[in-house]
């Protein structure tokens, strides 16, 4: 007895996603591109968000930096660095993801030879 997979209700050419922002605005290309890009700025967000919690634990309560004496506030830092780590992240995403093959050996000129 085999394995049957279940029905499924996008299979074959008569297939009828539902209607999302997604799949109005953006062809399959551009939907594509954008979640592998959107990945890069998470885990982006996801280390700012650990470093700023590490920060606060070990400044407390401290309303300024110790050795320099700068201004420090965990609210604002709570808020401010993971939407910038995020944004920073979602641009590295737009730099590496279209273009996922630049720098592979595979484009090198073929006169290039690399030695190990």
């Amino acid at each position: 007895m085999g394995m049957v997979p279940a029905p499924s209700h996008f299979h074959g050419s008569d297939a009828q996603f539902p209607q999302t922002i997604l799949t109005i605005w953006l062809n399959p290309r551009r939907r594509r591109k954008l979640f592998k890009i959107i990945p890069f700025g998470i885990m982006w967000c996801a280390f700012s968000l650990l470093y700023v919690l590490l920060e606060y634990g070990l400044l407390g309560d401290a309303t300024e930096y110790p050795s320099t004496k700068n201004p420090y506030d965990y609210h604002s830092a709570l808020l401010v660095t993971p939407i910038a780590a995020f944004v920073i992240g979602t641009l590295l995403g737009v730099d590496w993801c279209p273009n996922s093959r630049r720098g592979s050996i595979a484009e090198l000129p073929p006169q290039v030879k690399l030695e190990r």
